[in-house]
């Protein structure tokens, strides 16, 4: 996709409906370090495609076609640069879809998987433009990811984190650690995210065995979202 001077490289499916109405759009995304192409022997695509969306997924930076190396940039220049770098290549992807004329602008969402879910989150809290959220396994909260031993898999190969485990630092520890040298991070929060949401659309799926979102993560997650869209007077979104 091209916006501007902005090359990315994607993949898009969408139905002939295209060519007579506007539909609607998701900008689908799987998780690190998977691949745009990686949703197409899933069907995800052509199934969203064949009930009238026009769907389209993106590599994010350091990622299949891009350059650079992903776990060399998170040891320089810490986690919450590099999602920021993801998020505006995404916004990037919604300034795409909402320029073209097979798509209807007032209707884009976005779905996500794992790191895709949590980007849903941060994006859809910058961008008003999506109309809906779909966050699958994307529920990082720091706090109860450090309290359990999803932290070590989450930073697996990280010299920093490494050196953490193998000087025996508590979950609470190494927080406070990493927080101090990745400033950002307590923000790339889903619990301090949702709220910002409020009232659109969200849906947040997880599982219960999920090795990196332990379910105290998706609950604080779900219950800061409860809280948001009832204060939002919309409850059931």
């Amino acid at each position: 996709l091209r916006v501007g001077e902005v090359s990315i490289p994607a993949v898009a499916c969408y139905s002939e409906l295209g060519y007579t109405q506007r539909l609607p759009a998701v900008l689908w995304m799987p998780g690190s370090p998977n691949l745009k192409e990686d949703l197409i022997p899933l069907d995800l695509l052509s199934t969203w495609a064949d009930r009238g969306f026009y769907v389209l997924s993106i590599d994010r930076p350091f990622h299949g076609q891009r350059p650079g190396d992903r776990e060399d940039q998170i040891r320089r220049r810490g986690l919450p640069a590099v999602y920021g770098d993801y998020v505006v290549d995404l916004i990037h992807a919604i300034d795409y879809l909402s320029l073209r004329a097979e798509i209807d602008p007032q209707r884009l969402g976005m779905v996500g998987l794992s790191t895709g879910g949590l980007e849903a989150l941060m994006v859809g809290a910058l961008d008003p433009r999506l109309k809906v959220i779909v966050s699958v396994s994307g529920h990082l909260v720091w706090p109860q990811i450090f309290a359990t031993q999803a932290w070590k898999a989450i930073f697996t190969g990280l010299p920093m984190a490494d050196s953490m485990i193998a000087a025996g630092m508590s979950g609470e520890q190494a927080l406070a650690h990493l927080s101090d040298h990745m400033p950002g991070l307590p923000l790339i929060d889903a619990a301090r995210i949702v709220p910002l949401l409020a009232p659109r659309p969200l849906l947040l799926l997880g599982g219960t065995l999920d090795p990196l979102v332990p379910a105290a993560s998706f609950e604080a997650t779900a219950m800061a979202a409860r809280e948001s869209y009832a204060s939002a007077g919309a409850p059931e979104s």
